[in-house]
C-alpha cells in the first residue's frame, strides 16, 4: 500500500466577490432556493444491504498480502476520520464534519471484513489521533499541522487523502481475487470519489485553485470531479450497482429574493445518519 506524503502546497489567495441581497424585513417571506442540510436516511439502510450482500458471499481464505492490505486499510480509514474530525474544530464549514461521519462508516465496513475473516483489528484504541501503525501515527500529526495552517491547505489535505485512498483501494482490488475485499473495496471507493468531489467543490466555492492529482492521474481525478455524485448507490463485488438507497431530504436556508429572508427547501447534501456495525 502507498504511504501518504503531502507535497508542499503553495497558498494562492483568490478573492471572490459576493453579491448581497437586500433584506427589507428581518422576518419576511423570501422566495428562497435553498440547498438542504443533512439527509436523514441512507446510512443505516445502505449498510443493511451491504451487510446482507457480504453475508451471502462464500468465505475465502485471505492471503498474507490480503490480510496486511485490509489491516492497513482499517487504520487508513481511521486516519481520514481523525484528520477531518480534528480539522472540523478549526474550520467552521460542514465538509469536514460531514465526511468524518462518513469515514466512521468506512471504518465499520472494514471492521466487518476483518471480523468475518478472523483478522485481528489494529484499532485497539479508537481515540482520535491514536494509531497502532507508527507511520500513520506520524502522518496524522503532519496532516493536522498542515491543515490547521489555512482553510485552503485543509481542503487540499482532504482532497489528497481521498486521492490516496482511491489509488490504494484500486491497487488492492487489482491484486486480490477475494470477493469480500472486492465488495467492500468497490463501496469504499464510491465513498472516496464522493468525498473527492466534495473537497474539490469546496476549493472552488472558496475561490481557491483546483486540486491537482498526487496519486491518481490528473485525467482520473478530472473524470471523478466532473461526474455526478453517487448518491445512495451500493455496489456488488463486481463493481456493478446492486441497489440504490438513502438520500434523505434536508431543509436549509435559501437564498431569498424579494422581501425578507427566504427559507428554501432542497435535497439534503450531507451523508445520511446511521452506523454500519453488525456481526457477520
Amino acid at each position: 500500500m502507498k504511504r501518504l506524503i503531502i507535497p508542499a502546497l503553495v497558498l494562492v489567495l483568490a478573492m471572490t466577490t459576493f453579491n448581497t441581497v437586500a433584506l427589507a424585513q428581518a422576518r419576511g417571506n423570501g422566495n428562497g432556493n435553498g440547498n438542504g442540510g443533512n439527509g436523514n436516511g441512507g446510512g443505516g439502510a445502505c449498510c443493511g444491504l451491504l451487510i446482507e450482500q457480504l453475508g451471502s458471499l462464500p468465505i475465502e481464505a485471505l492471503s498474507q498480502e490480503e490480510m496486511e492490505a485490509v489491516t492497513f486499510l482499517r487504520e487508513e480509514e481511521k486516519l481520514a476520520r481523525d484528520v477531518y474530525a480534528t480539522l472540523a474544530l478549526s474550520w467552521n464549514i460542514p465538509v469536514f464534519s460531514n465526511i468524518a461521519r462518513a469515514e466512521q462508516r468506512h471504518m465499520d465496513h472494514v471492521a466487518l471484513l476483518l471480523e468475518r475473516n478472523g483478522v485481528p483489528d489494529p484499532v485497539s484504541d479508537d481515540t482520535i489521533g491514536v494509531f497502532s501503525n507508527p507511520e500513520l501515527q506520524s502522518l496524522y500529526t503532519s496532516l493536522v499541522s498542515t491543515g490547521e495552517s489555512s482553510l485552503e491547505e485543509a481542503l487540499r489535505v482532504g482532497a489528497t487523502i481521498e486521492d490516496l485512498d482511491i489509488a490504494d483501494i484500486n491497487e488492492m482490488l487489482a491484486e486480490s481475487d477475494n470477493l469480500d475485499i472486492a465488495l467492500i473495496g468497490h463501496n469504499l471507493n464510491k465513498g472516496s470519489r464522493n468525498h473527492l468531489r466534495a473537497f474539490s467543490r469546496a476549493l472552488e466555492m472558496n475561490g481557491f485553485e483546483p486540486y491537482e492529482a498526487q496519486y491518481l492521474t490528473q485525467g482520473e481525478v478530472d473524470t471523478i470531479i466532473s461526474s455526478d455524485h453517487e448518491r445512495g448507490a451500493i455496489y456488488d463485488e463486481y463493481g456493478d450497482v446492486l441497489a440504490n438507497c438513502g438520500g434523505g431530504n434536508g431543509k436549509g436556508p435559501g437564498n431569498g429574493r424579494g422581501s425578507g429572508r427566504g427559507r428554501g427547501h432542497g435535497p439534503g447534501r450531507g451523508p445520511g445518519n446511521g452506523s454500519c456495525k453488525a456481526t457477520i
